[in-house]
């Protein structure tokens, strides 16, 4: 596999990990329990934008551990 073919892999790796933690988050309503948080702290985007930026920290967060967890 040329190293191309690897990134394009490897982003469409993080798209699907993103998606199944966005499905998540979106199902347990997290948006009500943290819309307090958002407004005290005056968060800049709305919830959609949050949450998306939320999903692909968990994505990363999973590519980081398939390199193998820290010691």
């Amino acid at each position: 596999m040329s190293a191309n073919e690897q990134a394009k892999s490897d982003a469409e790796l993080r798209d699907r990990f993103a998606a199944a933690a966005l499905q998540g988050l979106v199902a347990s309503n997290f948006y009500d329990r943290y819309l307090a948080y958002w407004k005290t702290e005056k968060l800049v985007g709305s919830i959609p934008h949050v949450a998306a930026a939320i999903a692909y920290e968990y994505a990363d967060a999973m590519l980081d551990y398939r390199e193998g967890p820290e010691s």
